[in-house]
């Protein structure tokens, strides 16, 4: 599912949405079984069949589950393509390269109860010292209020313009500073 908001909308509208989104997600990991079957059955990296025996695997991967099948190359190329024509027709880019020019990134996972925010920029290391978690069941407007905090703390090209209209007075050091700036509190 998409969303496409401004950034001037307001905490419970995008707390709303990313429960949405996380509510329709789903669990496609590998289960114990395939990962220890996975690294059992590996051969040596010297040996020069490692990419016929990653492509059994990862053919066998898809197959245990049906919703893997979201993961097959024709698949998700055809997606992609699709999603890059429409977002350069909704946003009017003349191509990919201005899409991706000052995009932002964040990766948000529900895991026990959590929701960890993982904001990311180019260049970035994966050391990542901004990332959070708050709970699941948060109020919309505590959400929302991270999806925006998350998004200011991306870095890279053009990441600094956002944060500057997201936060003019400059982007809080944690995420509980700003939520006291709401009057809010993490639940």
């Amino acid at each position: 599912e998409d969303f496409y908001f401004s950034l001037e909308e307001k905490a419970a509208v995008l707390g709303s949405a990313m429960t949405s989104a996380l509510k329709k997600s789903r669990d496609l990991s590998s289960t114990q079984e395939e990962r220890r079957e996975f690294t059992e059955n590996a051969p040596d990296m010297m040996s020069g069949k490692l990419r016929e025996w990653y492509d059994t695997y990862h053919q066998k991967w898809l197959s245990n589950n049906p919703e893997r099948k979201l993961f097959e190359k024709d698949l998700e190329k055809k997606r992609y393509t699709e999603w890059i024509a429409d977002m350069l027709r909704i946003h009017s880019y003349k191509n990919e390269k201005a899409l991706f020019k000052n995009m932002q990134l964040c990766s948000v996972s529900n895991i026990k109860n959590e929701i960890l925010f993982l904001p990311f920029g180019k260049g970035e290391s994966k050391k990542n010292d901004f990332k959070f978690a708050i709970l699941s069941g948060s109020p919309l407007e505590i959400i929302g209020a991270a999806v925006t905090y998350s998004i200011a703390r991306c870095t890279g090209k053009g990441a600094y313009l956002i944060a500057k209209k997201l936060f003019p007075d400059g982007v809080p050091d944690t995420f509980e500073d700003y939520l006291k700036s709401l009057s809010l509190q993490k639940a």
